[in-house]
């Protein structure tokens, strides 16, 4: 498992948006006058062994390989030593910690599909063990809507134009939904929804870097799942914070809910996420067996299983 699940922020407390208070017509097959979904900006994805999706990206005109990662914050950060290749100046600088120095650079230009930035500062890495030349975080991938389709091999970026009320799974209308929030102030762009096990509602992200789906421990023993749970295992250990070797246990889960889409036969790991606090992660595991739409321009994300998802169906 990738070392980011363990290292999530605690996230801020929400408030929900107006927005999932209004009727939706998941059912509508017809996209209402004067929505214009766009045309969109499909990008191709490779796979590195662990089968954590990789994309193509560009640093001042250079095609560089770069890691999708939908759970974390604000983890856009780019390889020094590619950088340091392309004649780009990284600069270092005192961190709020004694004796820690972090490392920026200055880009003319970082493209992925439509998103750019043009003379921004970056964060710089040594992201050479992950081989990529970038790591692309929630809060520069969400600057669009954005169609995520490991089974298929693709993500699709979208810019469209009033289309509030409209259903944007454009492989089929029918396609359930649910509300999400972000930060208020769009501090935090990664969709938080909700996902419903053994009755109860736990809070949720997506994330293209986790191969497993992760819960935590604690909160899911008070949802019924625990080490002791029918059919329980135990797994190798991952490293945490600070290199602690957290116990991981997976656990069958028969049913849960997303909305009205119910999902069956389901494994969660279970693991302390204490910095995390109560919270679900749907890895890459989930995200093969399912479509999924998130819709920045509605706060709401769209998911389909790729059995009922027609997966090659045209574009709008």
């Amino acid at each position: 498992m990738h070392t980011t699940v363990s290292c999530f922020a605690r996230r801020f407390g929400f408030s929900l948006l107006a927005l999932a208070a209004l009727p939706f017509p998941a059912s509508a097959q017809a996209l209402p006058a004067g929505c214009q979904p766009g045309e969109p900006s499909t990008l191709p994805l490779s796979f590195r062994g662990d089968a954590v999706p990789l994309v193509e990206a560009r640093i001042n005109g250079h095609a560089v390989p770069a890691l999708i990662d939908t759970g974390a914050q604000q983890a856009t950060s780019l390889d020094r030593k590619t950088l340091e290749g392309f004649g780009v100046k990284v600069n270092l600088s005192e961190s709020n910690y004694v004796g820690v120095q972090v490392a920026n650079a200055r880009l003319d230009h970082v493209a992925l599909g439509p998103n750019e930035y043009r003379n921004a500062w970056f964060a710089v890495d040594d992201l050479q063990d992950d081989g990529v030349g970038a790591k692309i975080g929630a809060n520069y991938l969400f600057r669009t809507d954005v169609e995520i389709a490991l089974a298929g091999g693709y993500l699709k970026l979208f810019k469209p134009r009033g289309c509030l009320r409209a259903s944007l799974a454009y492989w089929d209308r029918k396609t359930p939904s649910v509300p999400f929030e972000v930060h208020p102030l769009r501090k935090d762009l990664r969709p938080w929804f909700k996902v419903r096990i053994n009755g109860q509602d736990i809070n949720a992200v997506i994330s293209t870097v986790t191969t497993h789906s992760y819960v935590d421990l604690f909160t899911a023993q008070r949802m019924g799942l625990s080490p002791e749970s029918e059919g329980a295992t135990r797994e190798a250990p991952v490293k945490s914070w600070r290199d602690r070797q957290q116990p991981v246990w997976k656990v069958p889960v028969p049913r849960m809910s997303i909305g009205e889409l119910e999902i069956k036969n389901v494994d969660l790991r279970l693991m302390n996420m204490d910095l995390s606090g109560e919270m679900l992660v749907l890895g890459t595991d989930f995200l093969r067996r399912h479509r999924v739409y998130v819709a920045m321009s509605q706060n709401r994300i769209y998911f389909s299983p790729v059995n009922e998802a027609r997966e090659g169906a045209s574009s709008p």
